[in-house]
Parts: structure tokens; C-alpha cells; sequence
């Protein structure tokens, strides 16, 4: 199993990127049932529940094509008709994510998420976490530092709210927000995320491929989250 966390500052409150992250969620499934060649099958549930702690949370299931959402050259195991099971349990500012198969059952995604407002420099948040390594590897990602997947967007450095007036984020904000984020906004997503395909033959390299992938669509939802930011807030 593979096993890291991933930690994604943005100068925008916790209660900002609700709103964001709601937004970016209901646009990327309508998108996905109106395209013919869309990976979304069904939306078999969204209702809202009670935790065991009392912490009220909305829980979805929706299934996706696995082929589609699989690296592309690990696709020729996967069968046209696979599907890909997530399930979501949202209790904002924490929510948990399962992925599972039933063409490859020994496939097993999770990522446990926690939203903070600090810069990203809250150690221990998942050190509670049963079957976890002692050590887990952190990368902070700088959505600055990355381009845009596709060339319809604008670059981060460049793309400044109407709205919020907040923006470019140019290589190097998050240092100098680290020196003088007084009466700034900034909160971080704290993933932790969890990569199980126990199969011999394929393990380590499904599991790397399957790591780096969700890292890029980490990034991708990010970084169209900040850059709606417009439509949204």
C-alpha cells in the first residue's frame, strides 16, 4: 500500500472554498452526464446522514467508467464494462473518499481530507489513523508551480479576481505569505491519501501510476477552483 499526504495552501478562507468546492463538484457532473463520452455511469445516492459522533454530513455514491479513470497503460486489463464505486461521506471541513471496483476487487482508493486555515504547517493531523506508517511522506503542492492540463486556461500568475481582487499567484506566494500573511486569507487542504492494488504482477507499478494521478487531478480541481473563483463567490 502507498501511502501520502498532500497539502495544498490557497489564499482563500475555509468557508470561500465550500463555496468553491460545491461549485467545481456540480459543474464537473453536469459536464460528465452531458458529454456523450462522459465517465460518469450513475448517482445511485446523495443523502444526508448522522454520524456517530453527531456531526451531520452528506453521503454520495456515484459510479464511474474504470477504463477511463484508469492510467492509460494499465488500460488493456480493464474491461469496457468495469466500473468504478466512489463514495463520499462530506462532514465539512473533513470528508473521506472510497474508490472501489467490482471488476478489480483488490483495488482500493481512499483519501481522508481535512481543511485548515493556516499556511499548511500543521503536523499530526492524520498521526490517529489506524494501519498508517509512523512516517508519512508530505509534499506541499504550489499550484503556481504547475501548469494548466489544458490550453484553455489561464496560468495561475496571470489570472486575477474581478470579485475578490485576490491574485496572481506567482511563483513565490506562498513564501511571502509565510513572512506577512497578517489579515490575509489562506487555508490549506491537508489529503491524505491511501493506494491498495494487490495484485503481484502489477502492484508497484499500479500503485505509483495510480499515486501521480491523483496527485494531477488534485491539482486540475485546485486550480479550477481558484480560477472560477468569479462564478462562485
Amino acid at each position: 500500500m502507498l501511502v501520502k499526504e498532500f497539502r495544498i495552501p490557497m489564499p482563500l478562507t475555509v468557508e470561500e472554498y465550500k463555496l468553491g468546492q460545491i461549485y467545481y463538484q456540480n459543474k464537473l457532473i453536469v459536464n460528465e452526464m452531458q458529454a456523450k463520452s462522459g465517465s460518469i455511469k450513475s448517482i445511485t445516492k446523495d443523502e444526508e446522514y448522522l454520524s456517530e459522533s453527531g456531526t451531520r454530513g452528506l453521503y454520495s455514491k456515484k459510479h464511474y467508467c474504470l477504463k477511463e479513470n484508469f492510467p492509460s497503460v494499465l488500460q488493456f486489463m480493464v474491461s469496457n464494462d468495469a466500473s468504478l464505486c466512489e463514495e463520499i461521506w462530506n462532514e465539512y471541513p473533513y470528508t473521506r473518499t472510497l474508490m472501489t471496483s467490482n471488476y478489480l476487487t483488490k483495488l482500493r482508493i481512499e483519501t481522508f481530507t481535512h481543511y485548515l486555515e493556516d499556511l499548511g504547517d500543521t503536523e499530526g493531523i492524520f498521526k490517529d489513523f489506524s494501519d498508517m506508517p509512523q512516517q508519512i511522506n508530505v509534499e506541499t503542492i504550489d499550484l503556481s508551480s504547475h501548469e494548466p492540463q489544458e490550453a484553455t486556461h489561464p496560468w495561475l500568475d496571470t489570472f486575477t479576481s474581478s470579485v475578490s481582487g485576490r491574485g496572481p499567484l506567482k511563483p513565490g506566494w506562498l513564501d511571502a505569505y509565510h513572512k506577512n500573511c497578517i489579515g490575509s486569507s489562506i487555508m490549506c487542504a491537508y489529503k491524505l491519501v491511501t493506494i491498495s492494488c494487490s495484485y503481484p504482477l502489477i502492484r508497484a507499478k499500479a500503485e505509483s501510476l495510480l499515486l501521480e494521478q491523483a496527485k494531477k487531478r488534485i491539482i486540475e480541481a485546485h486550480s479550477r477552483i481558484w480560477m472560477a473563483q468569479d462564478e462562485w463567490l
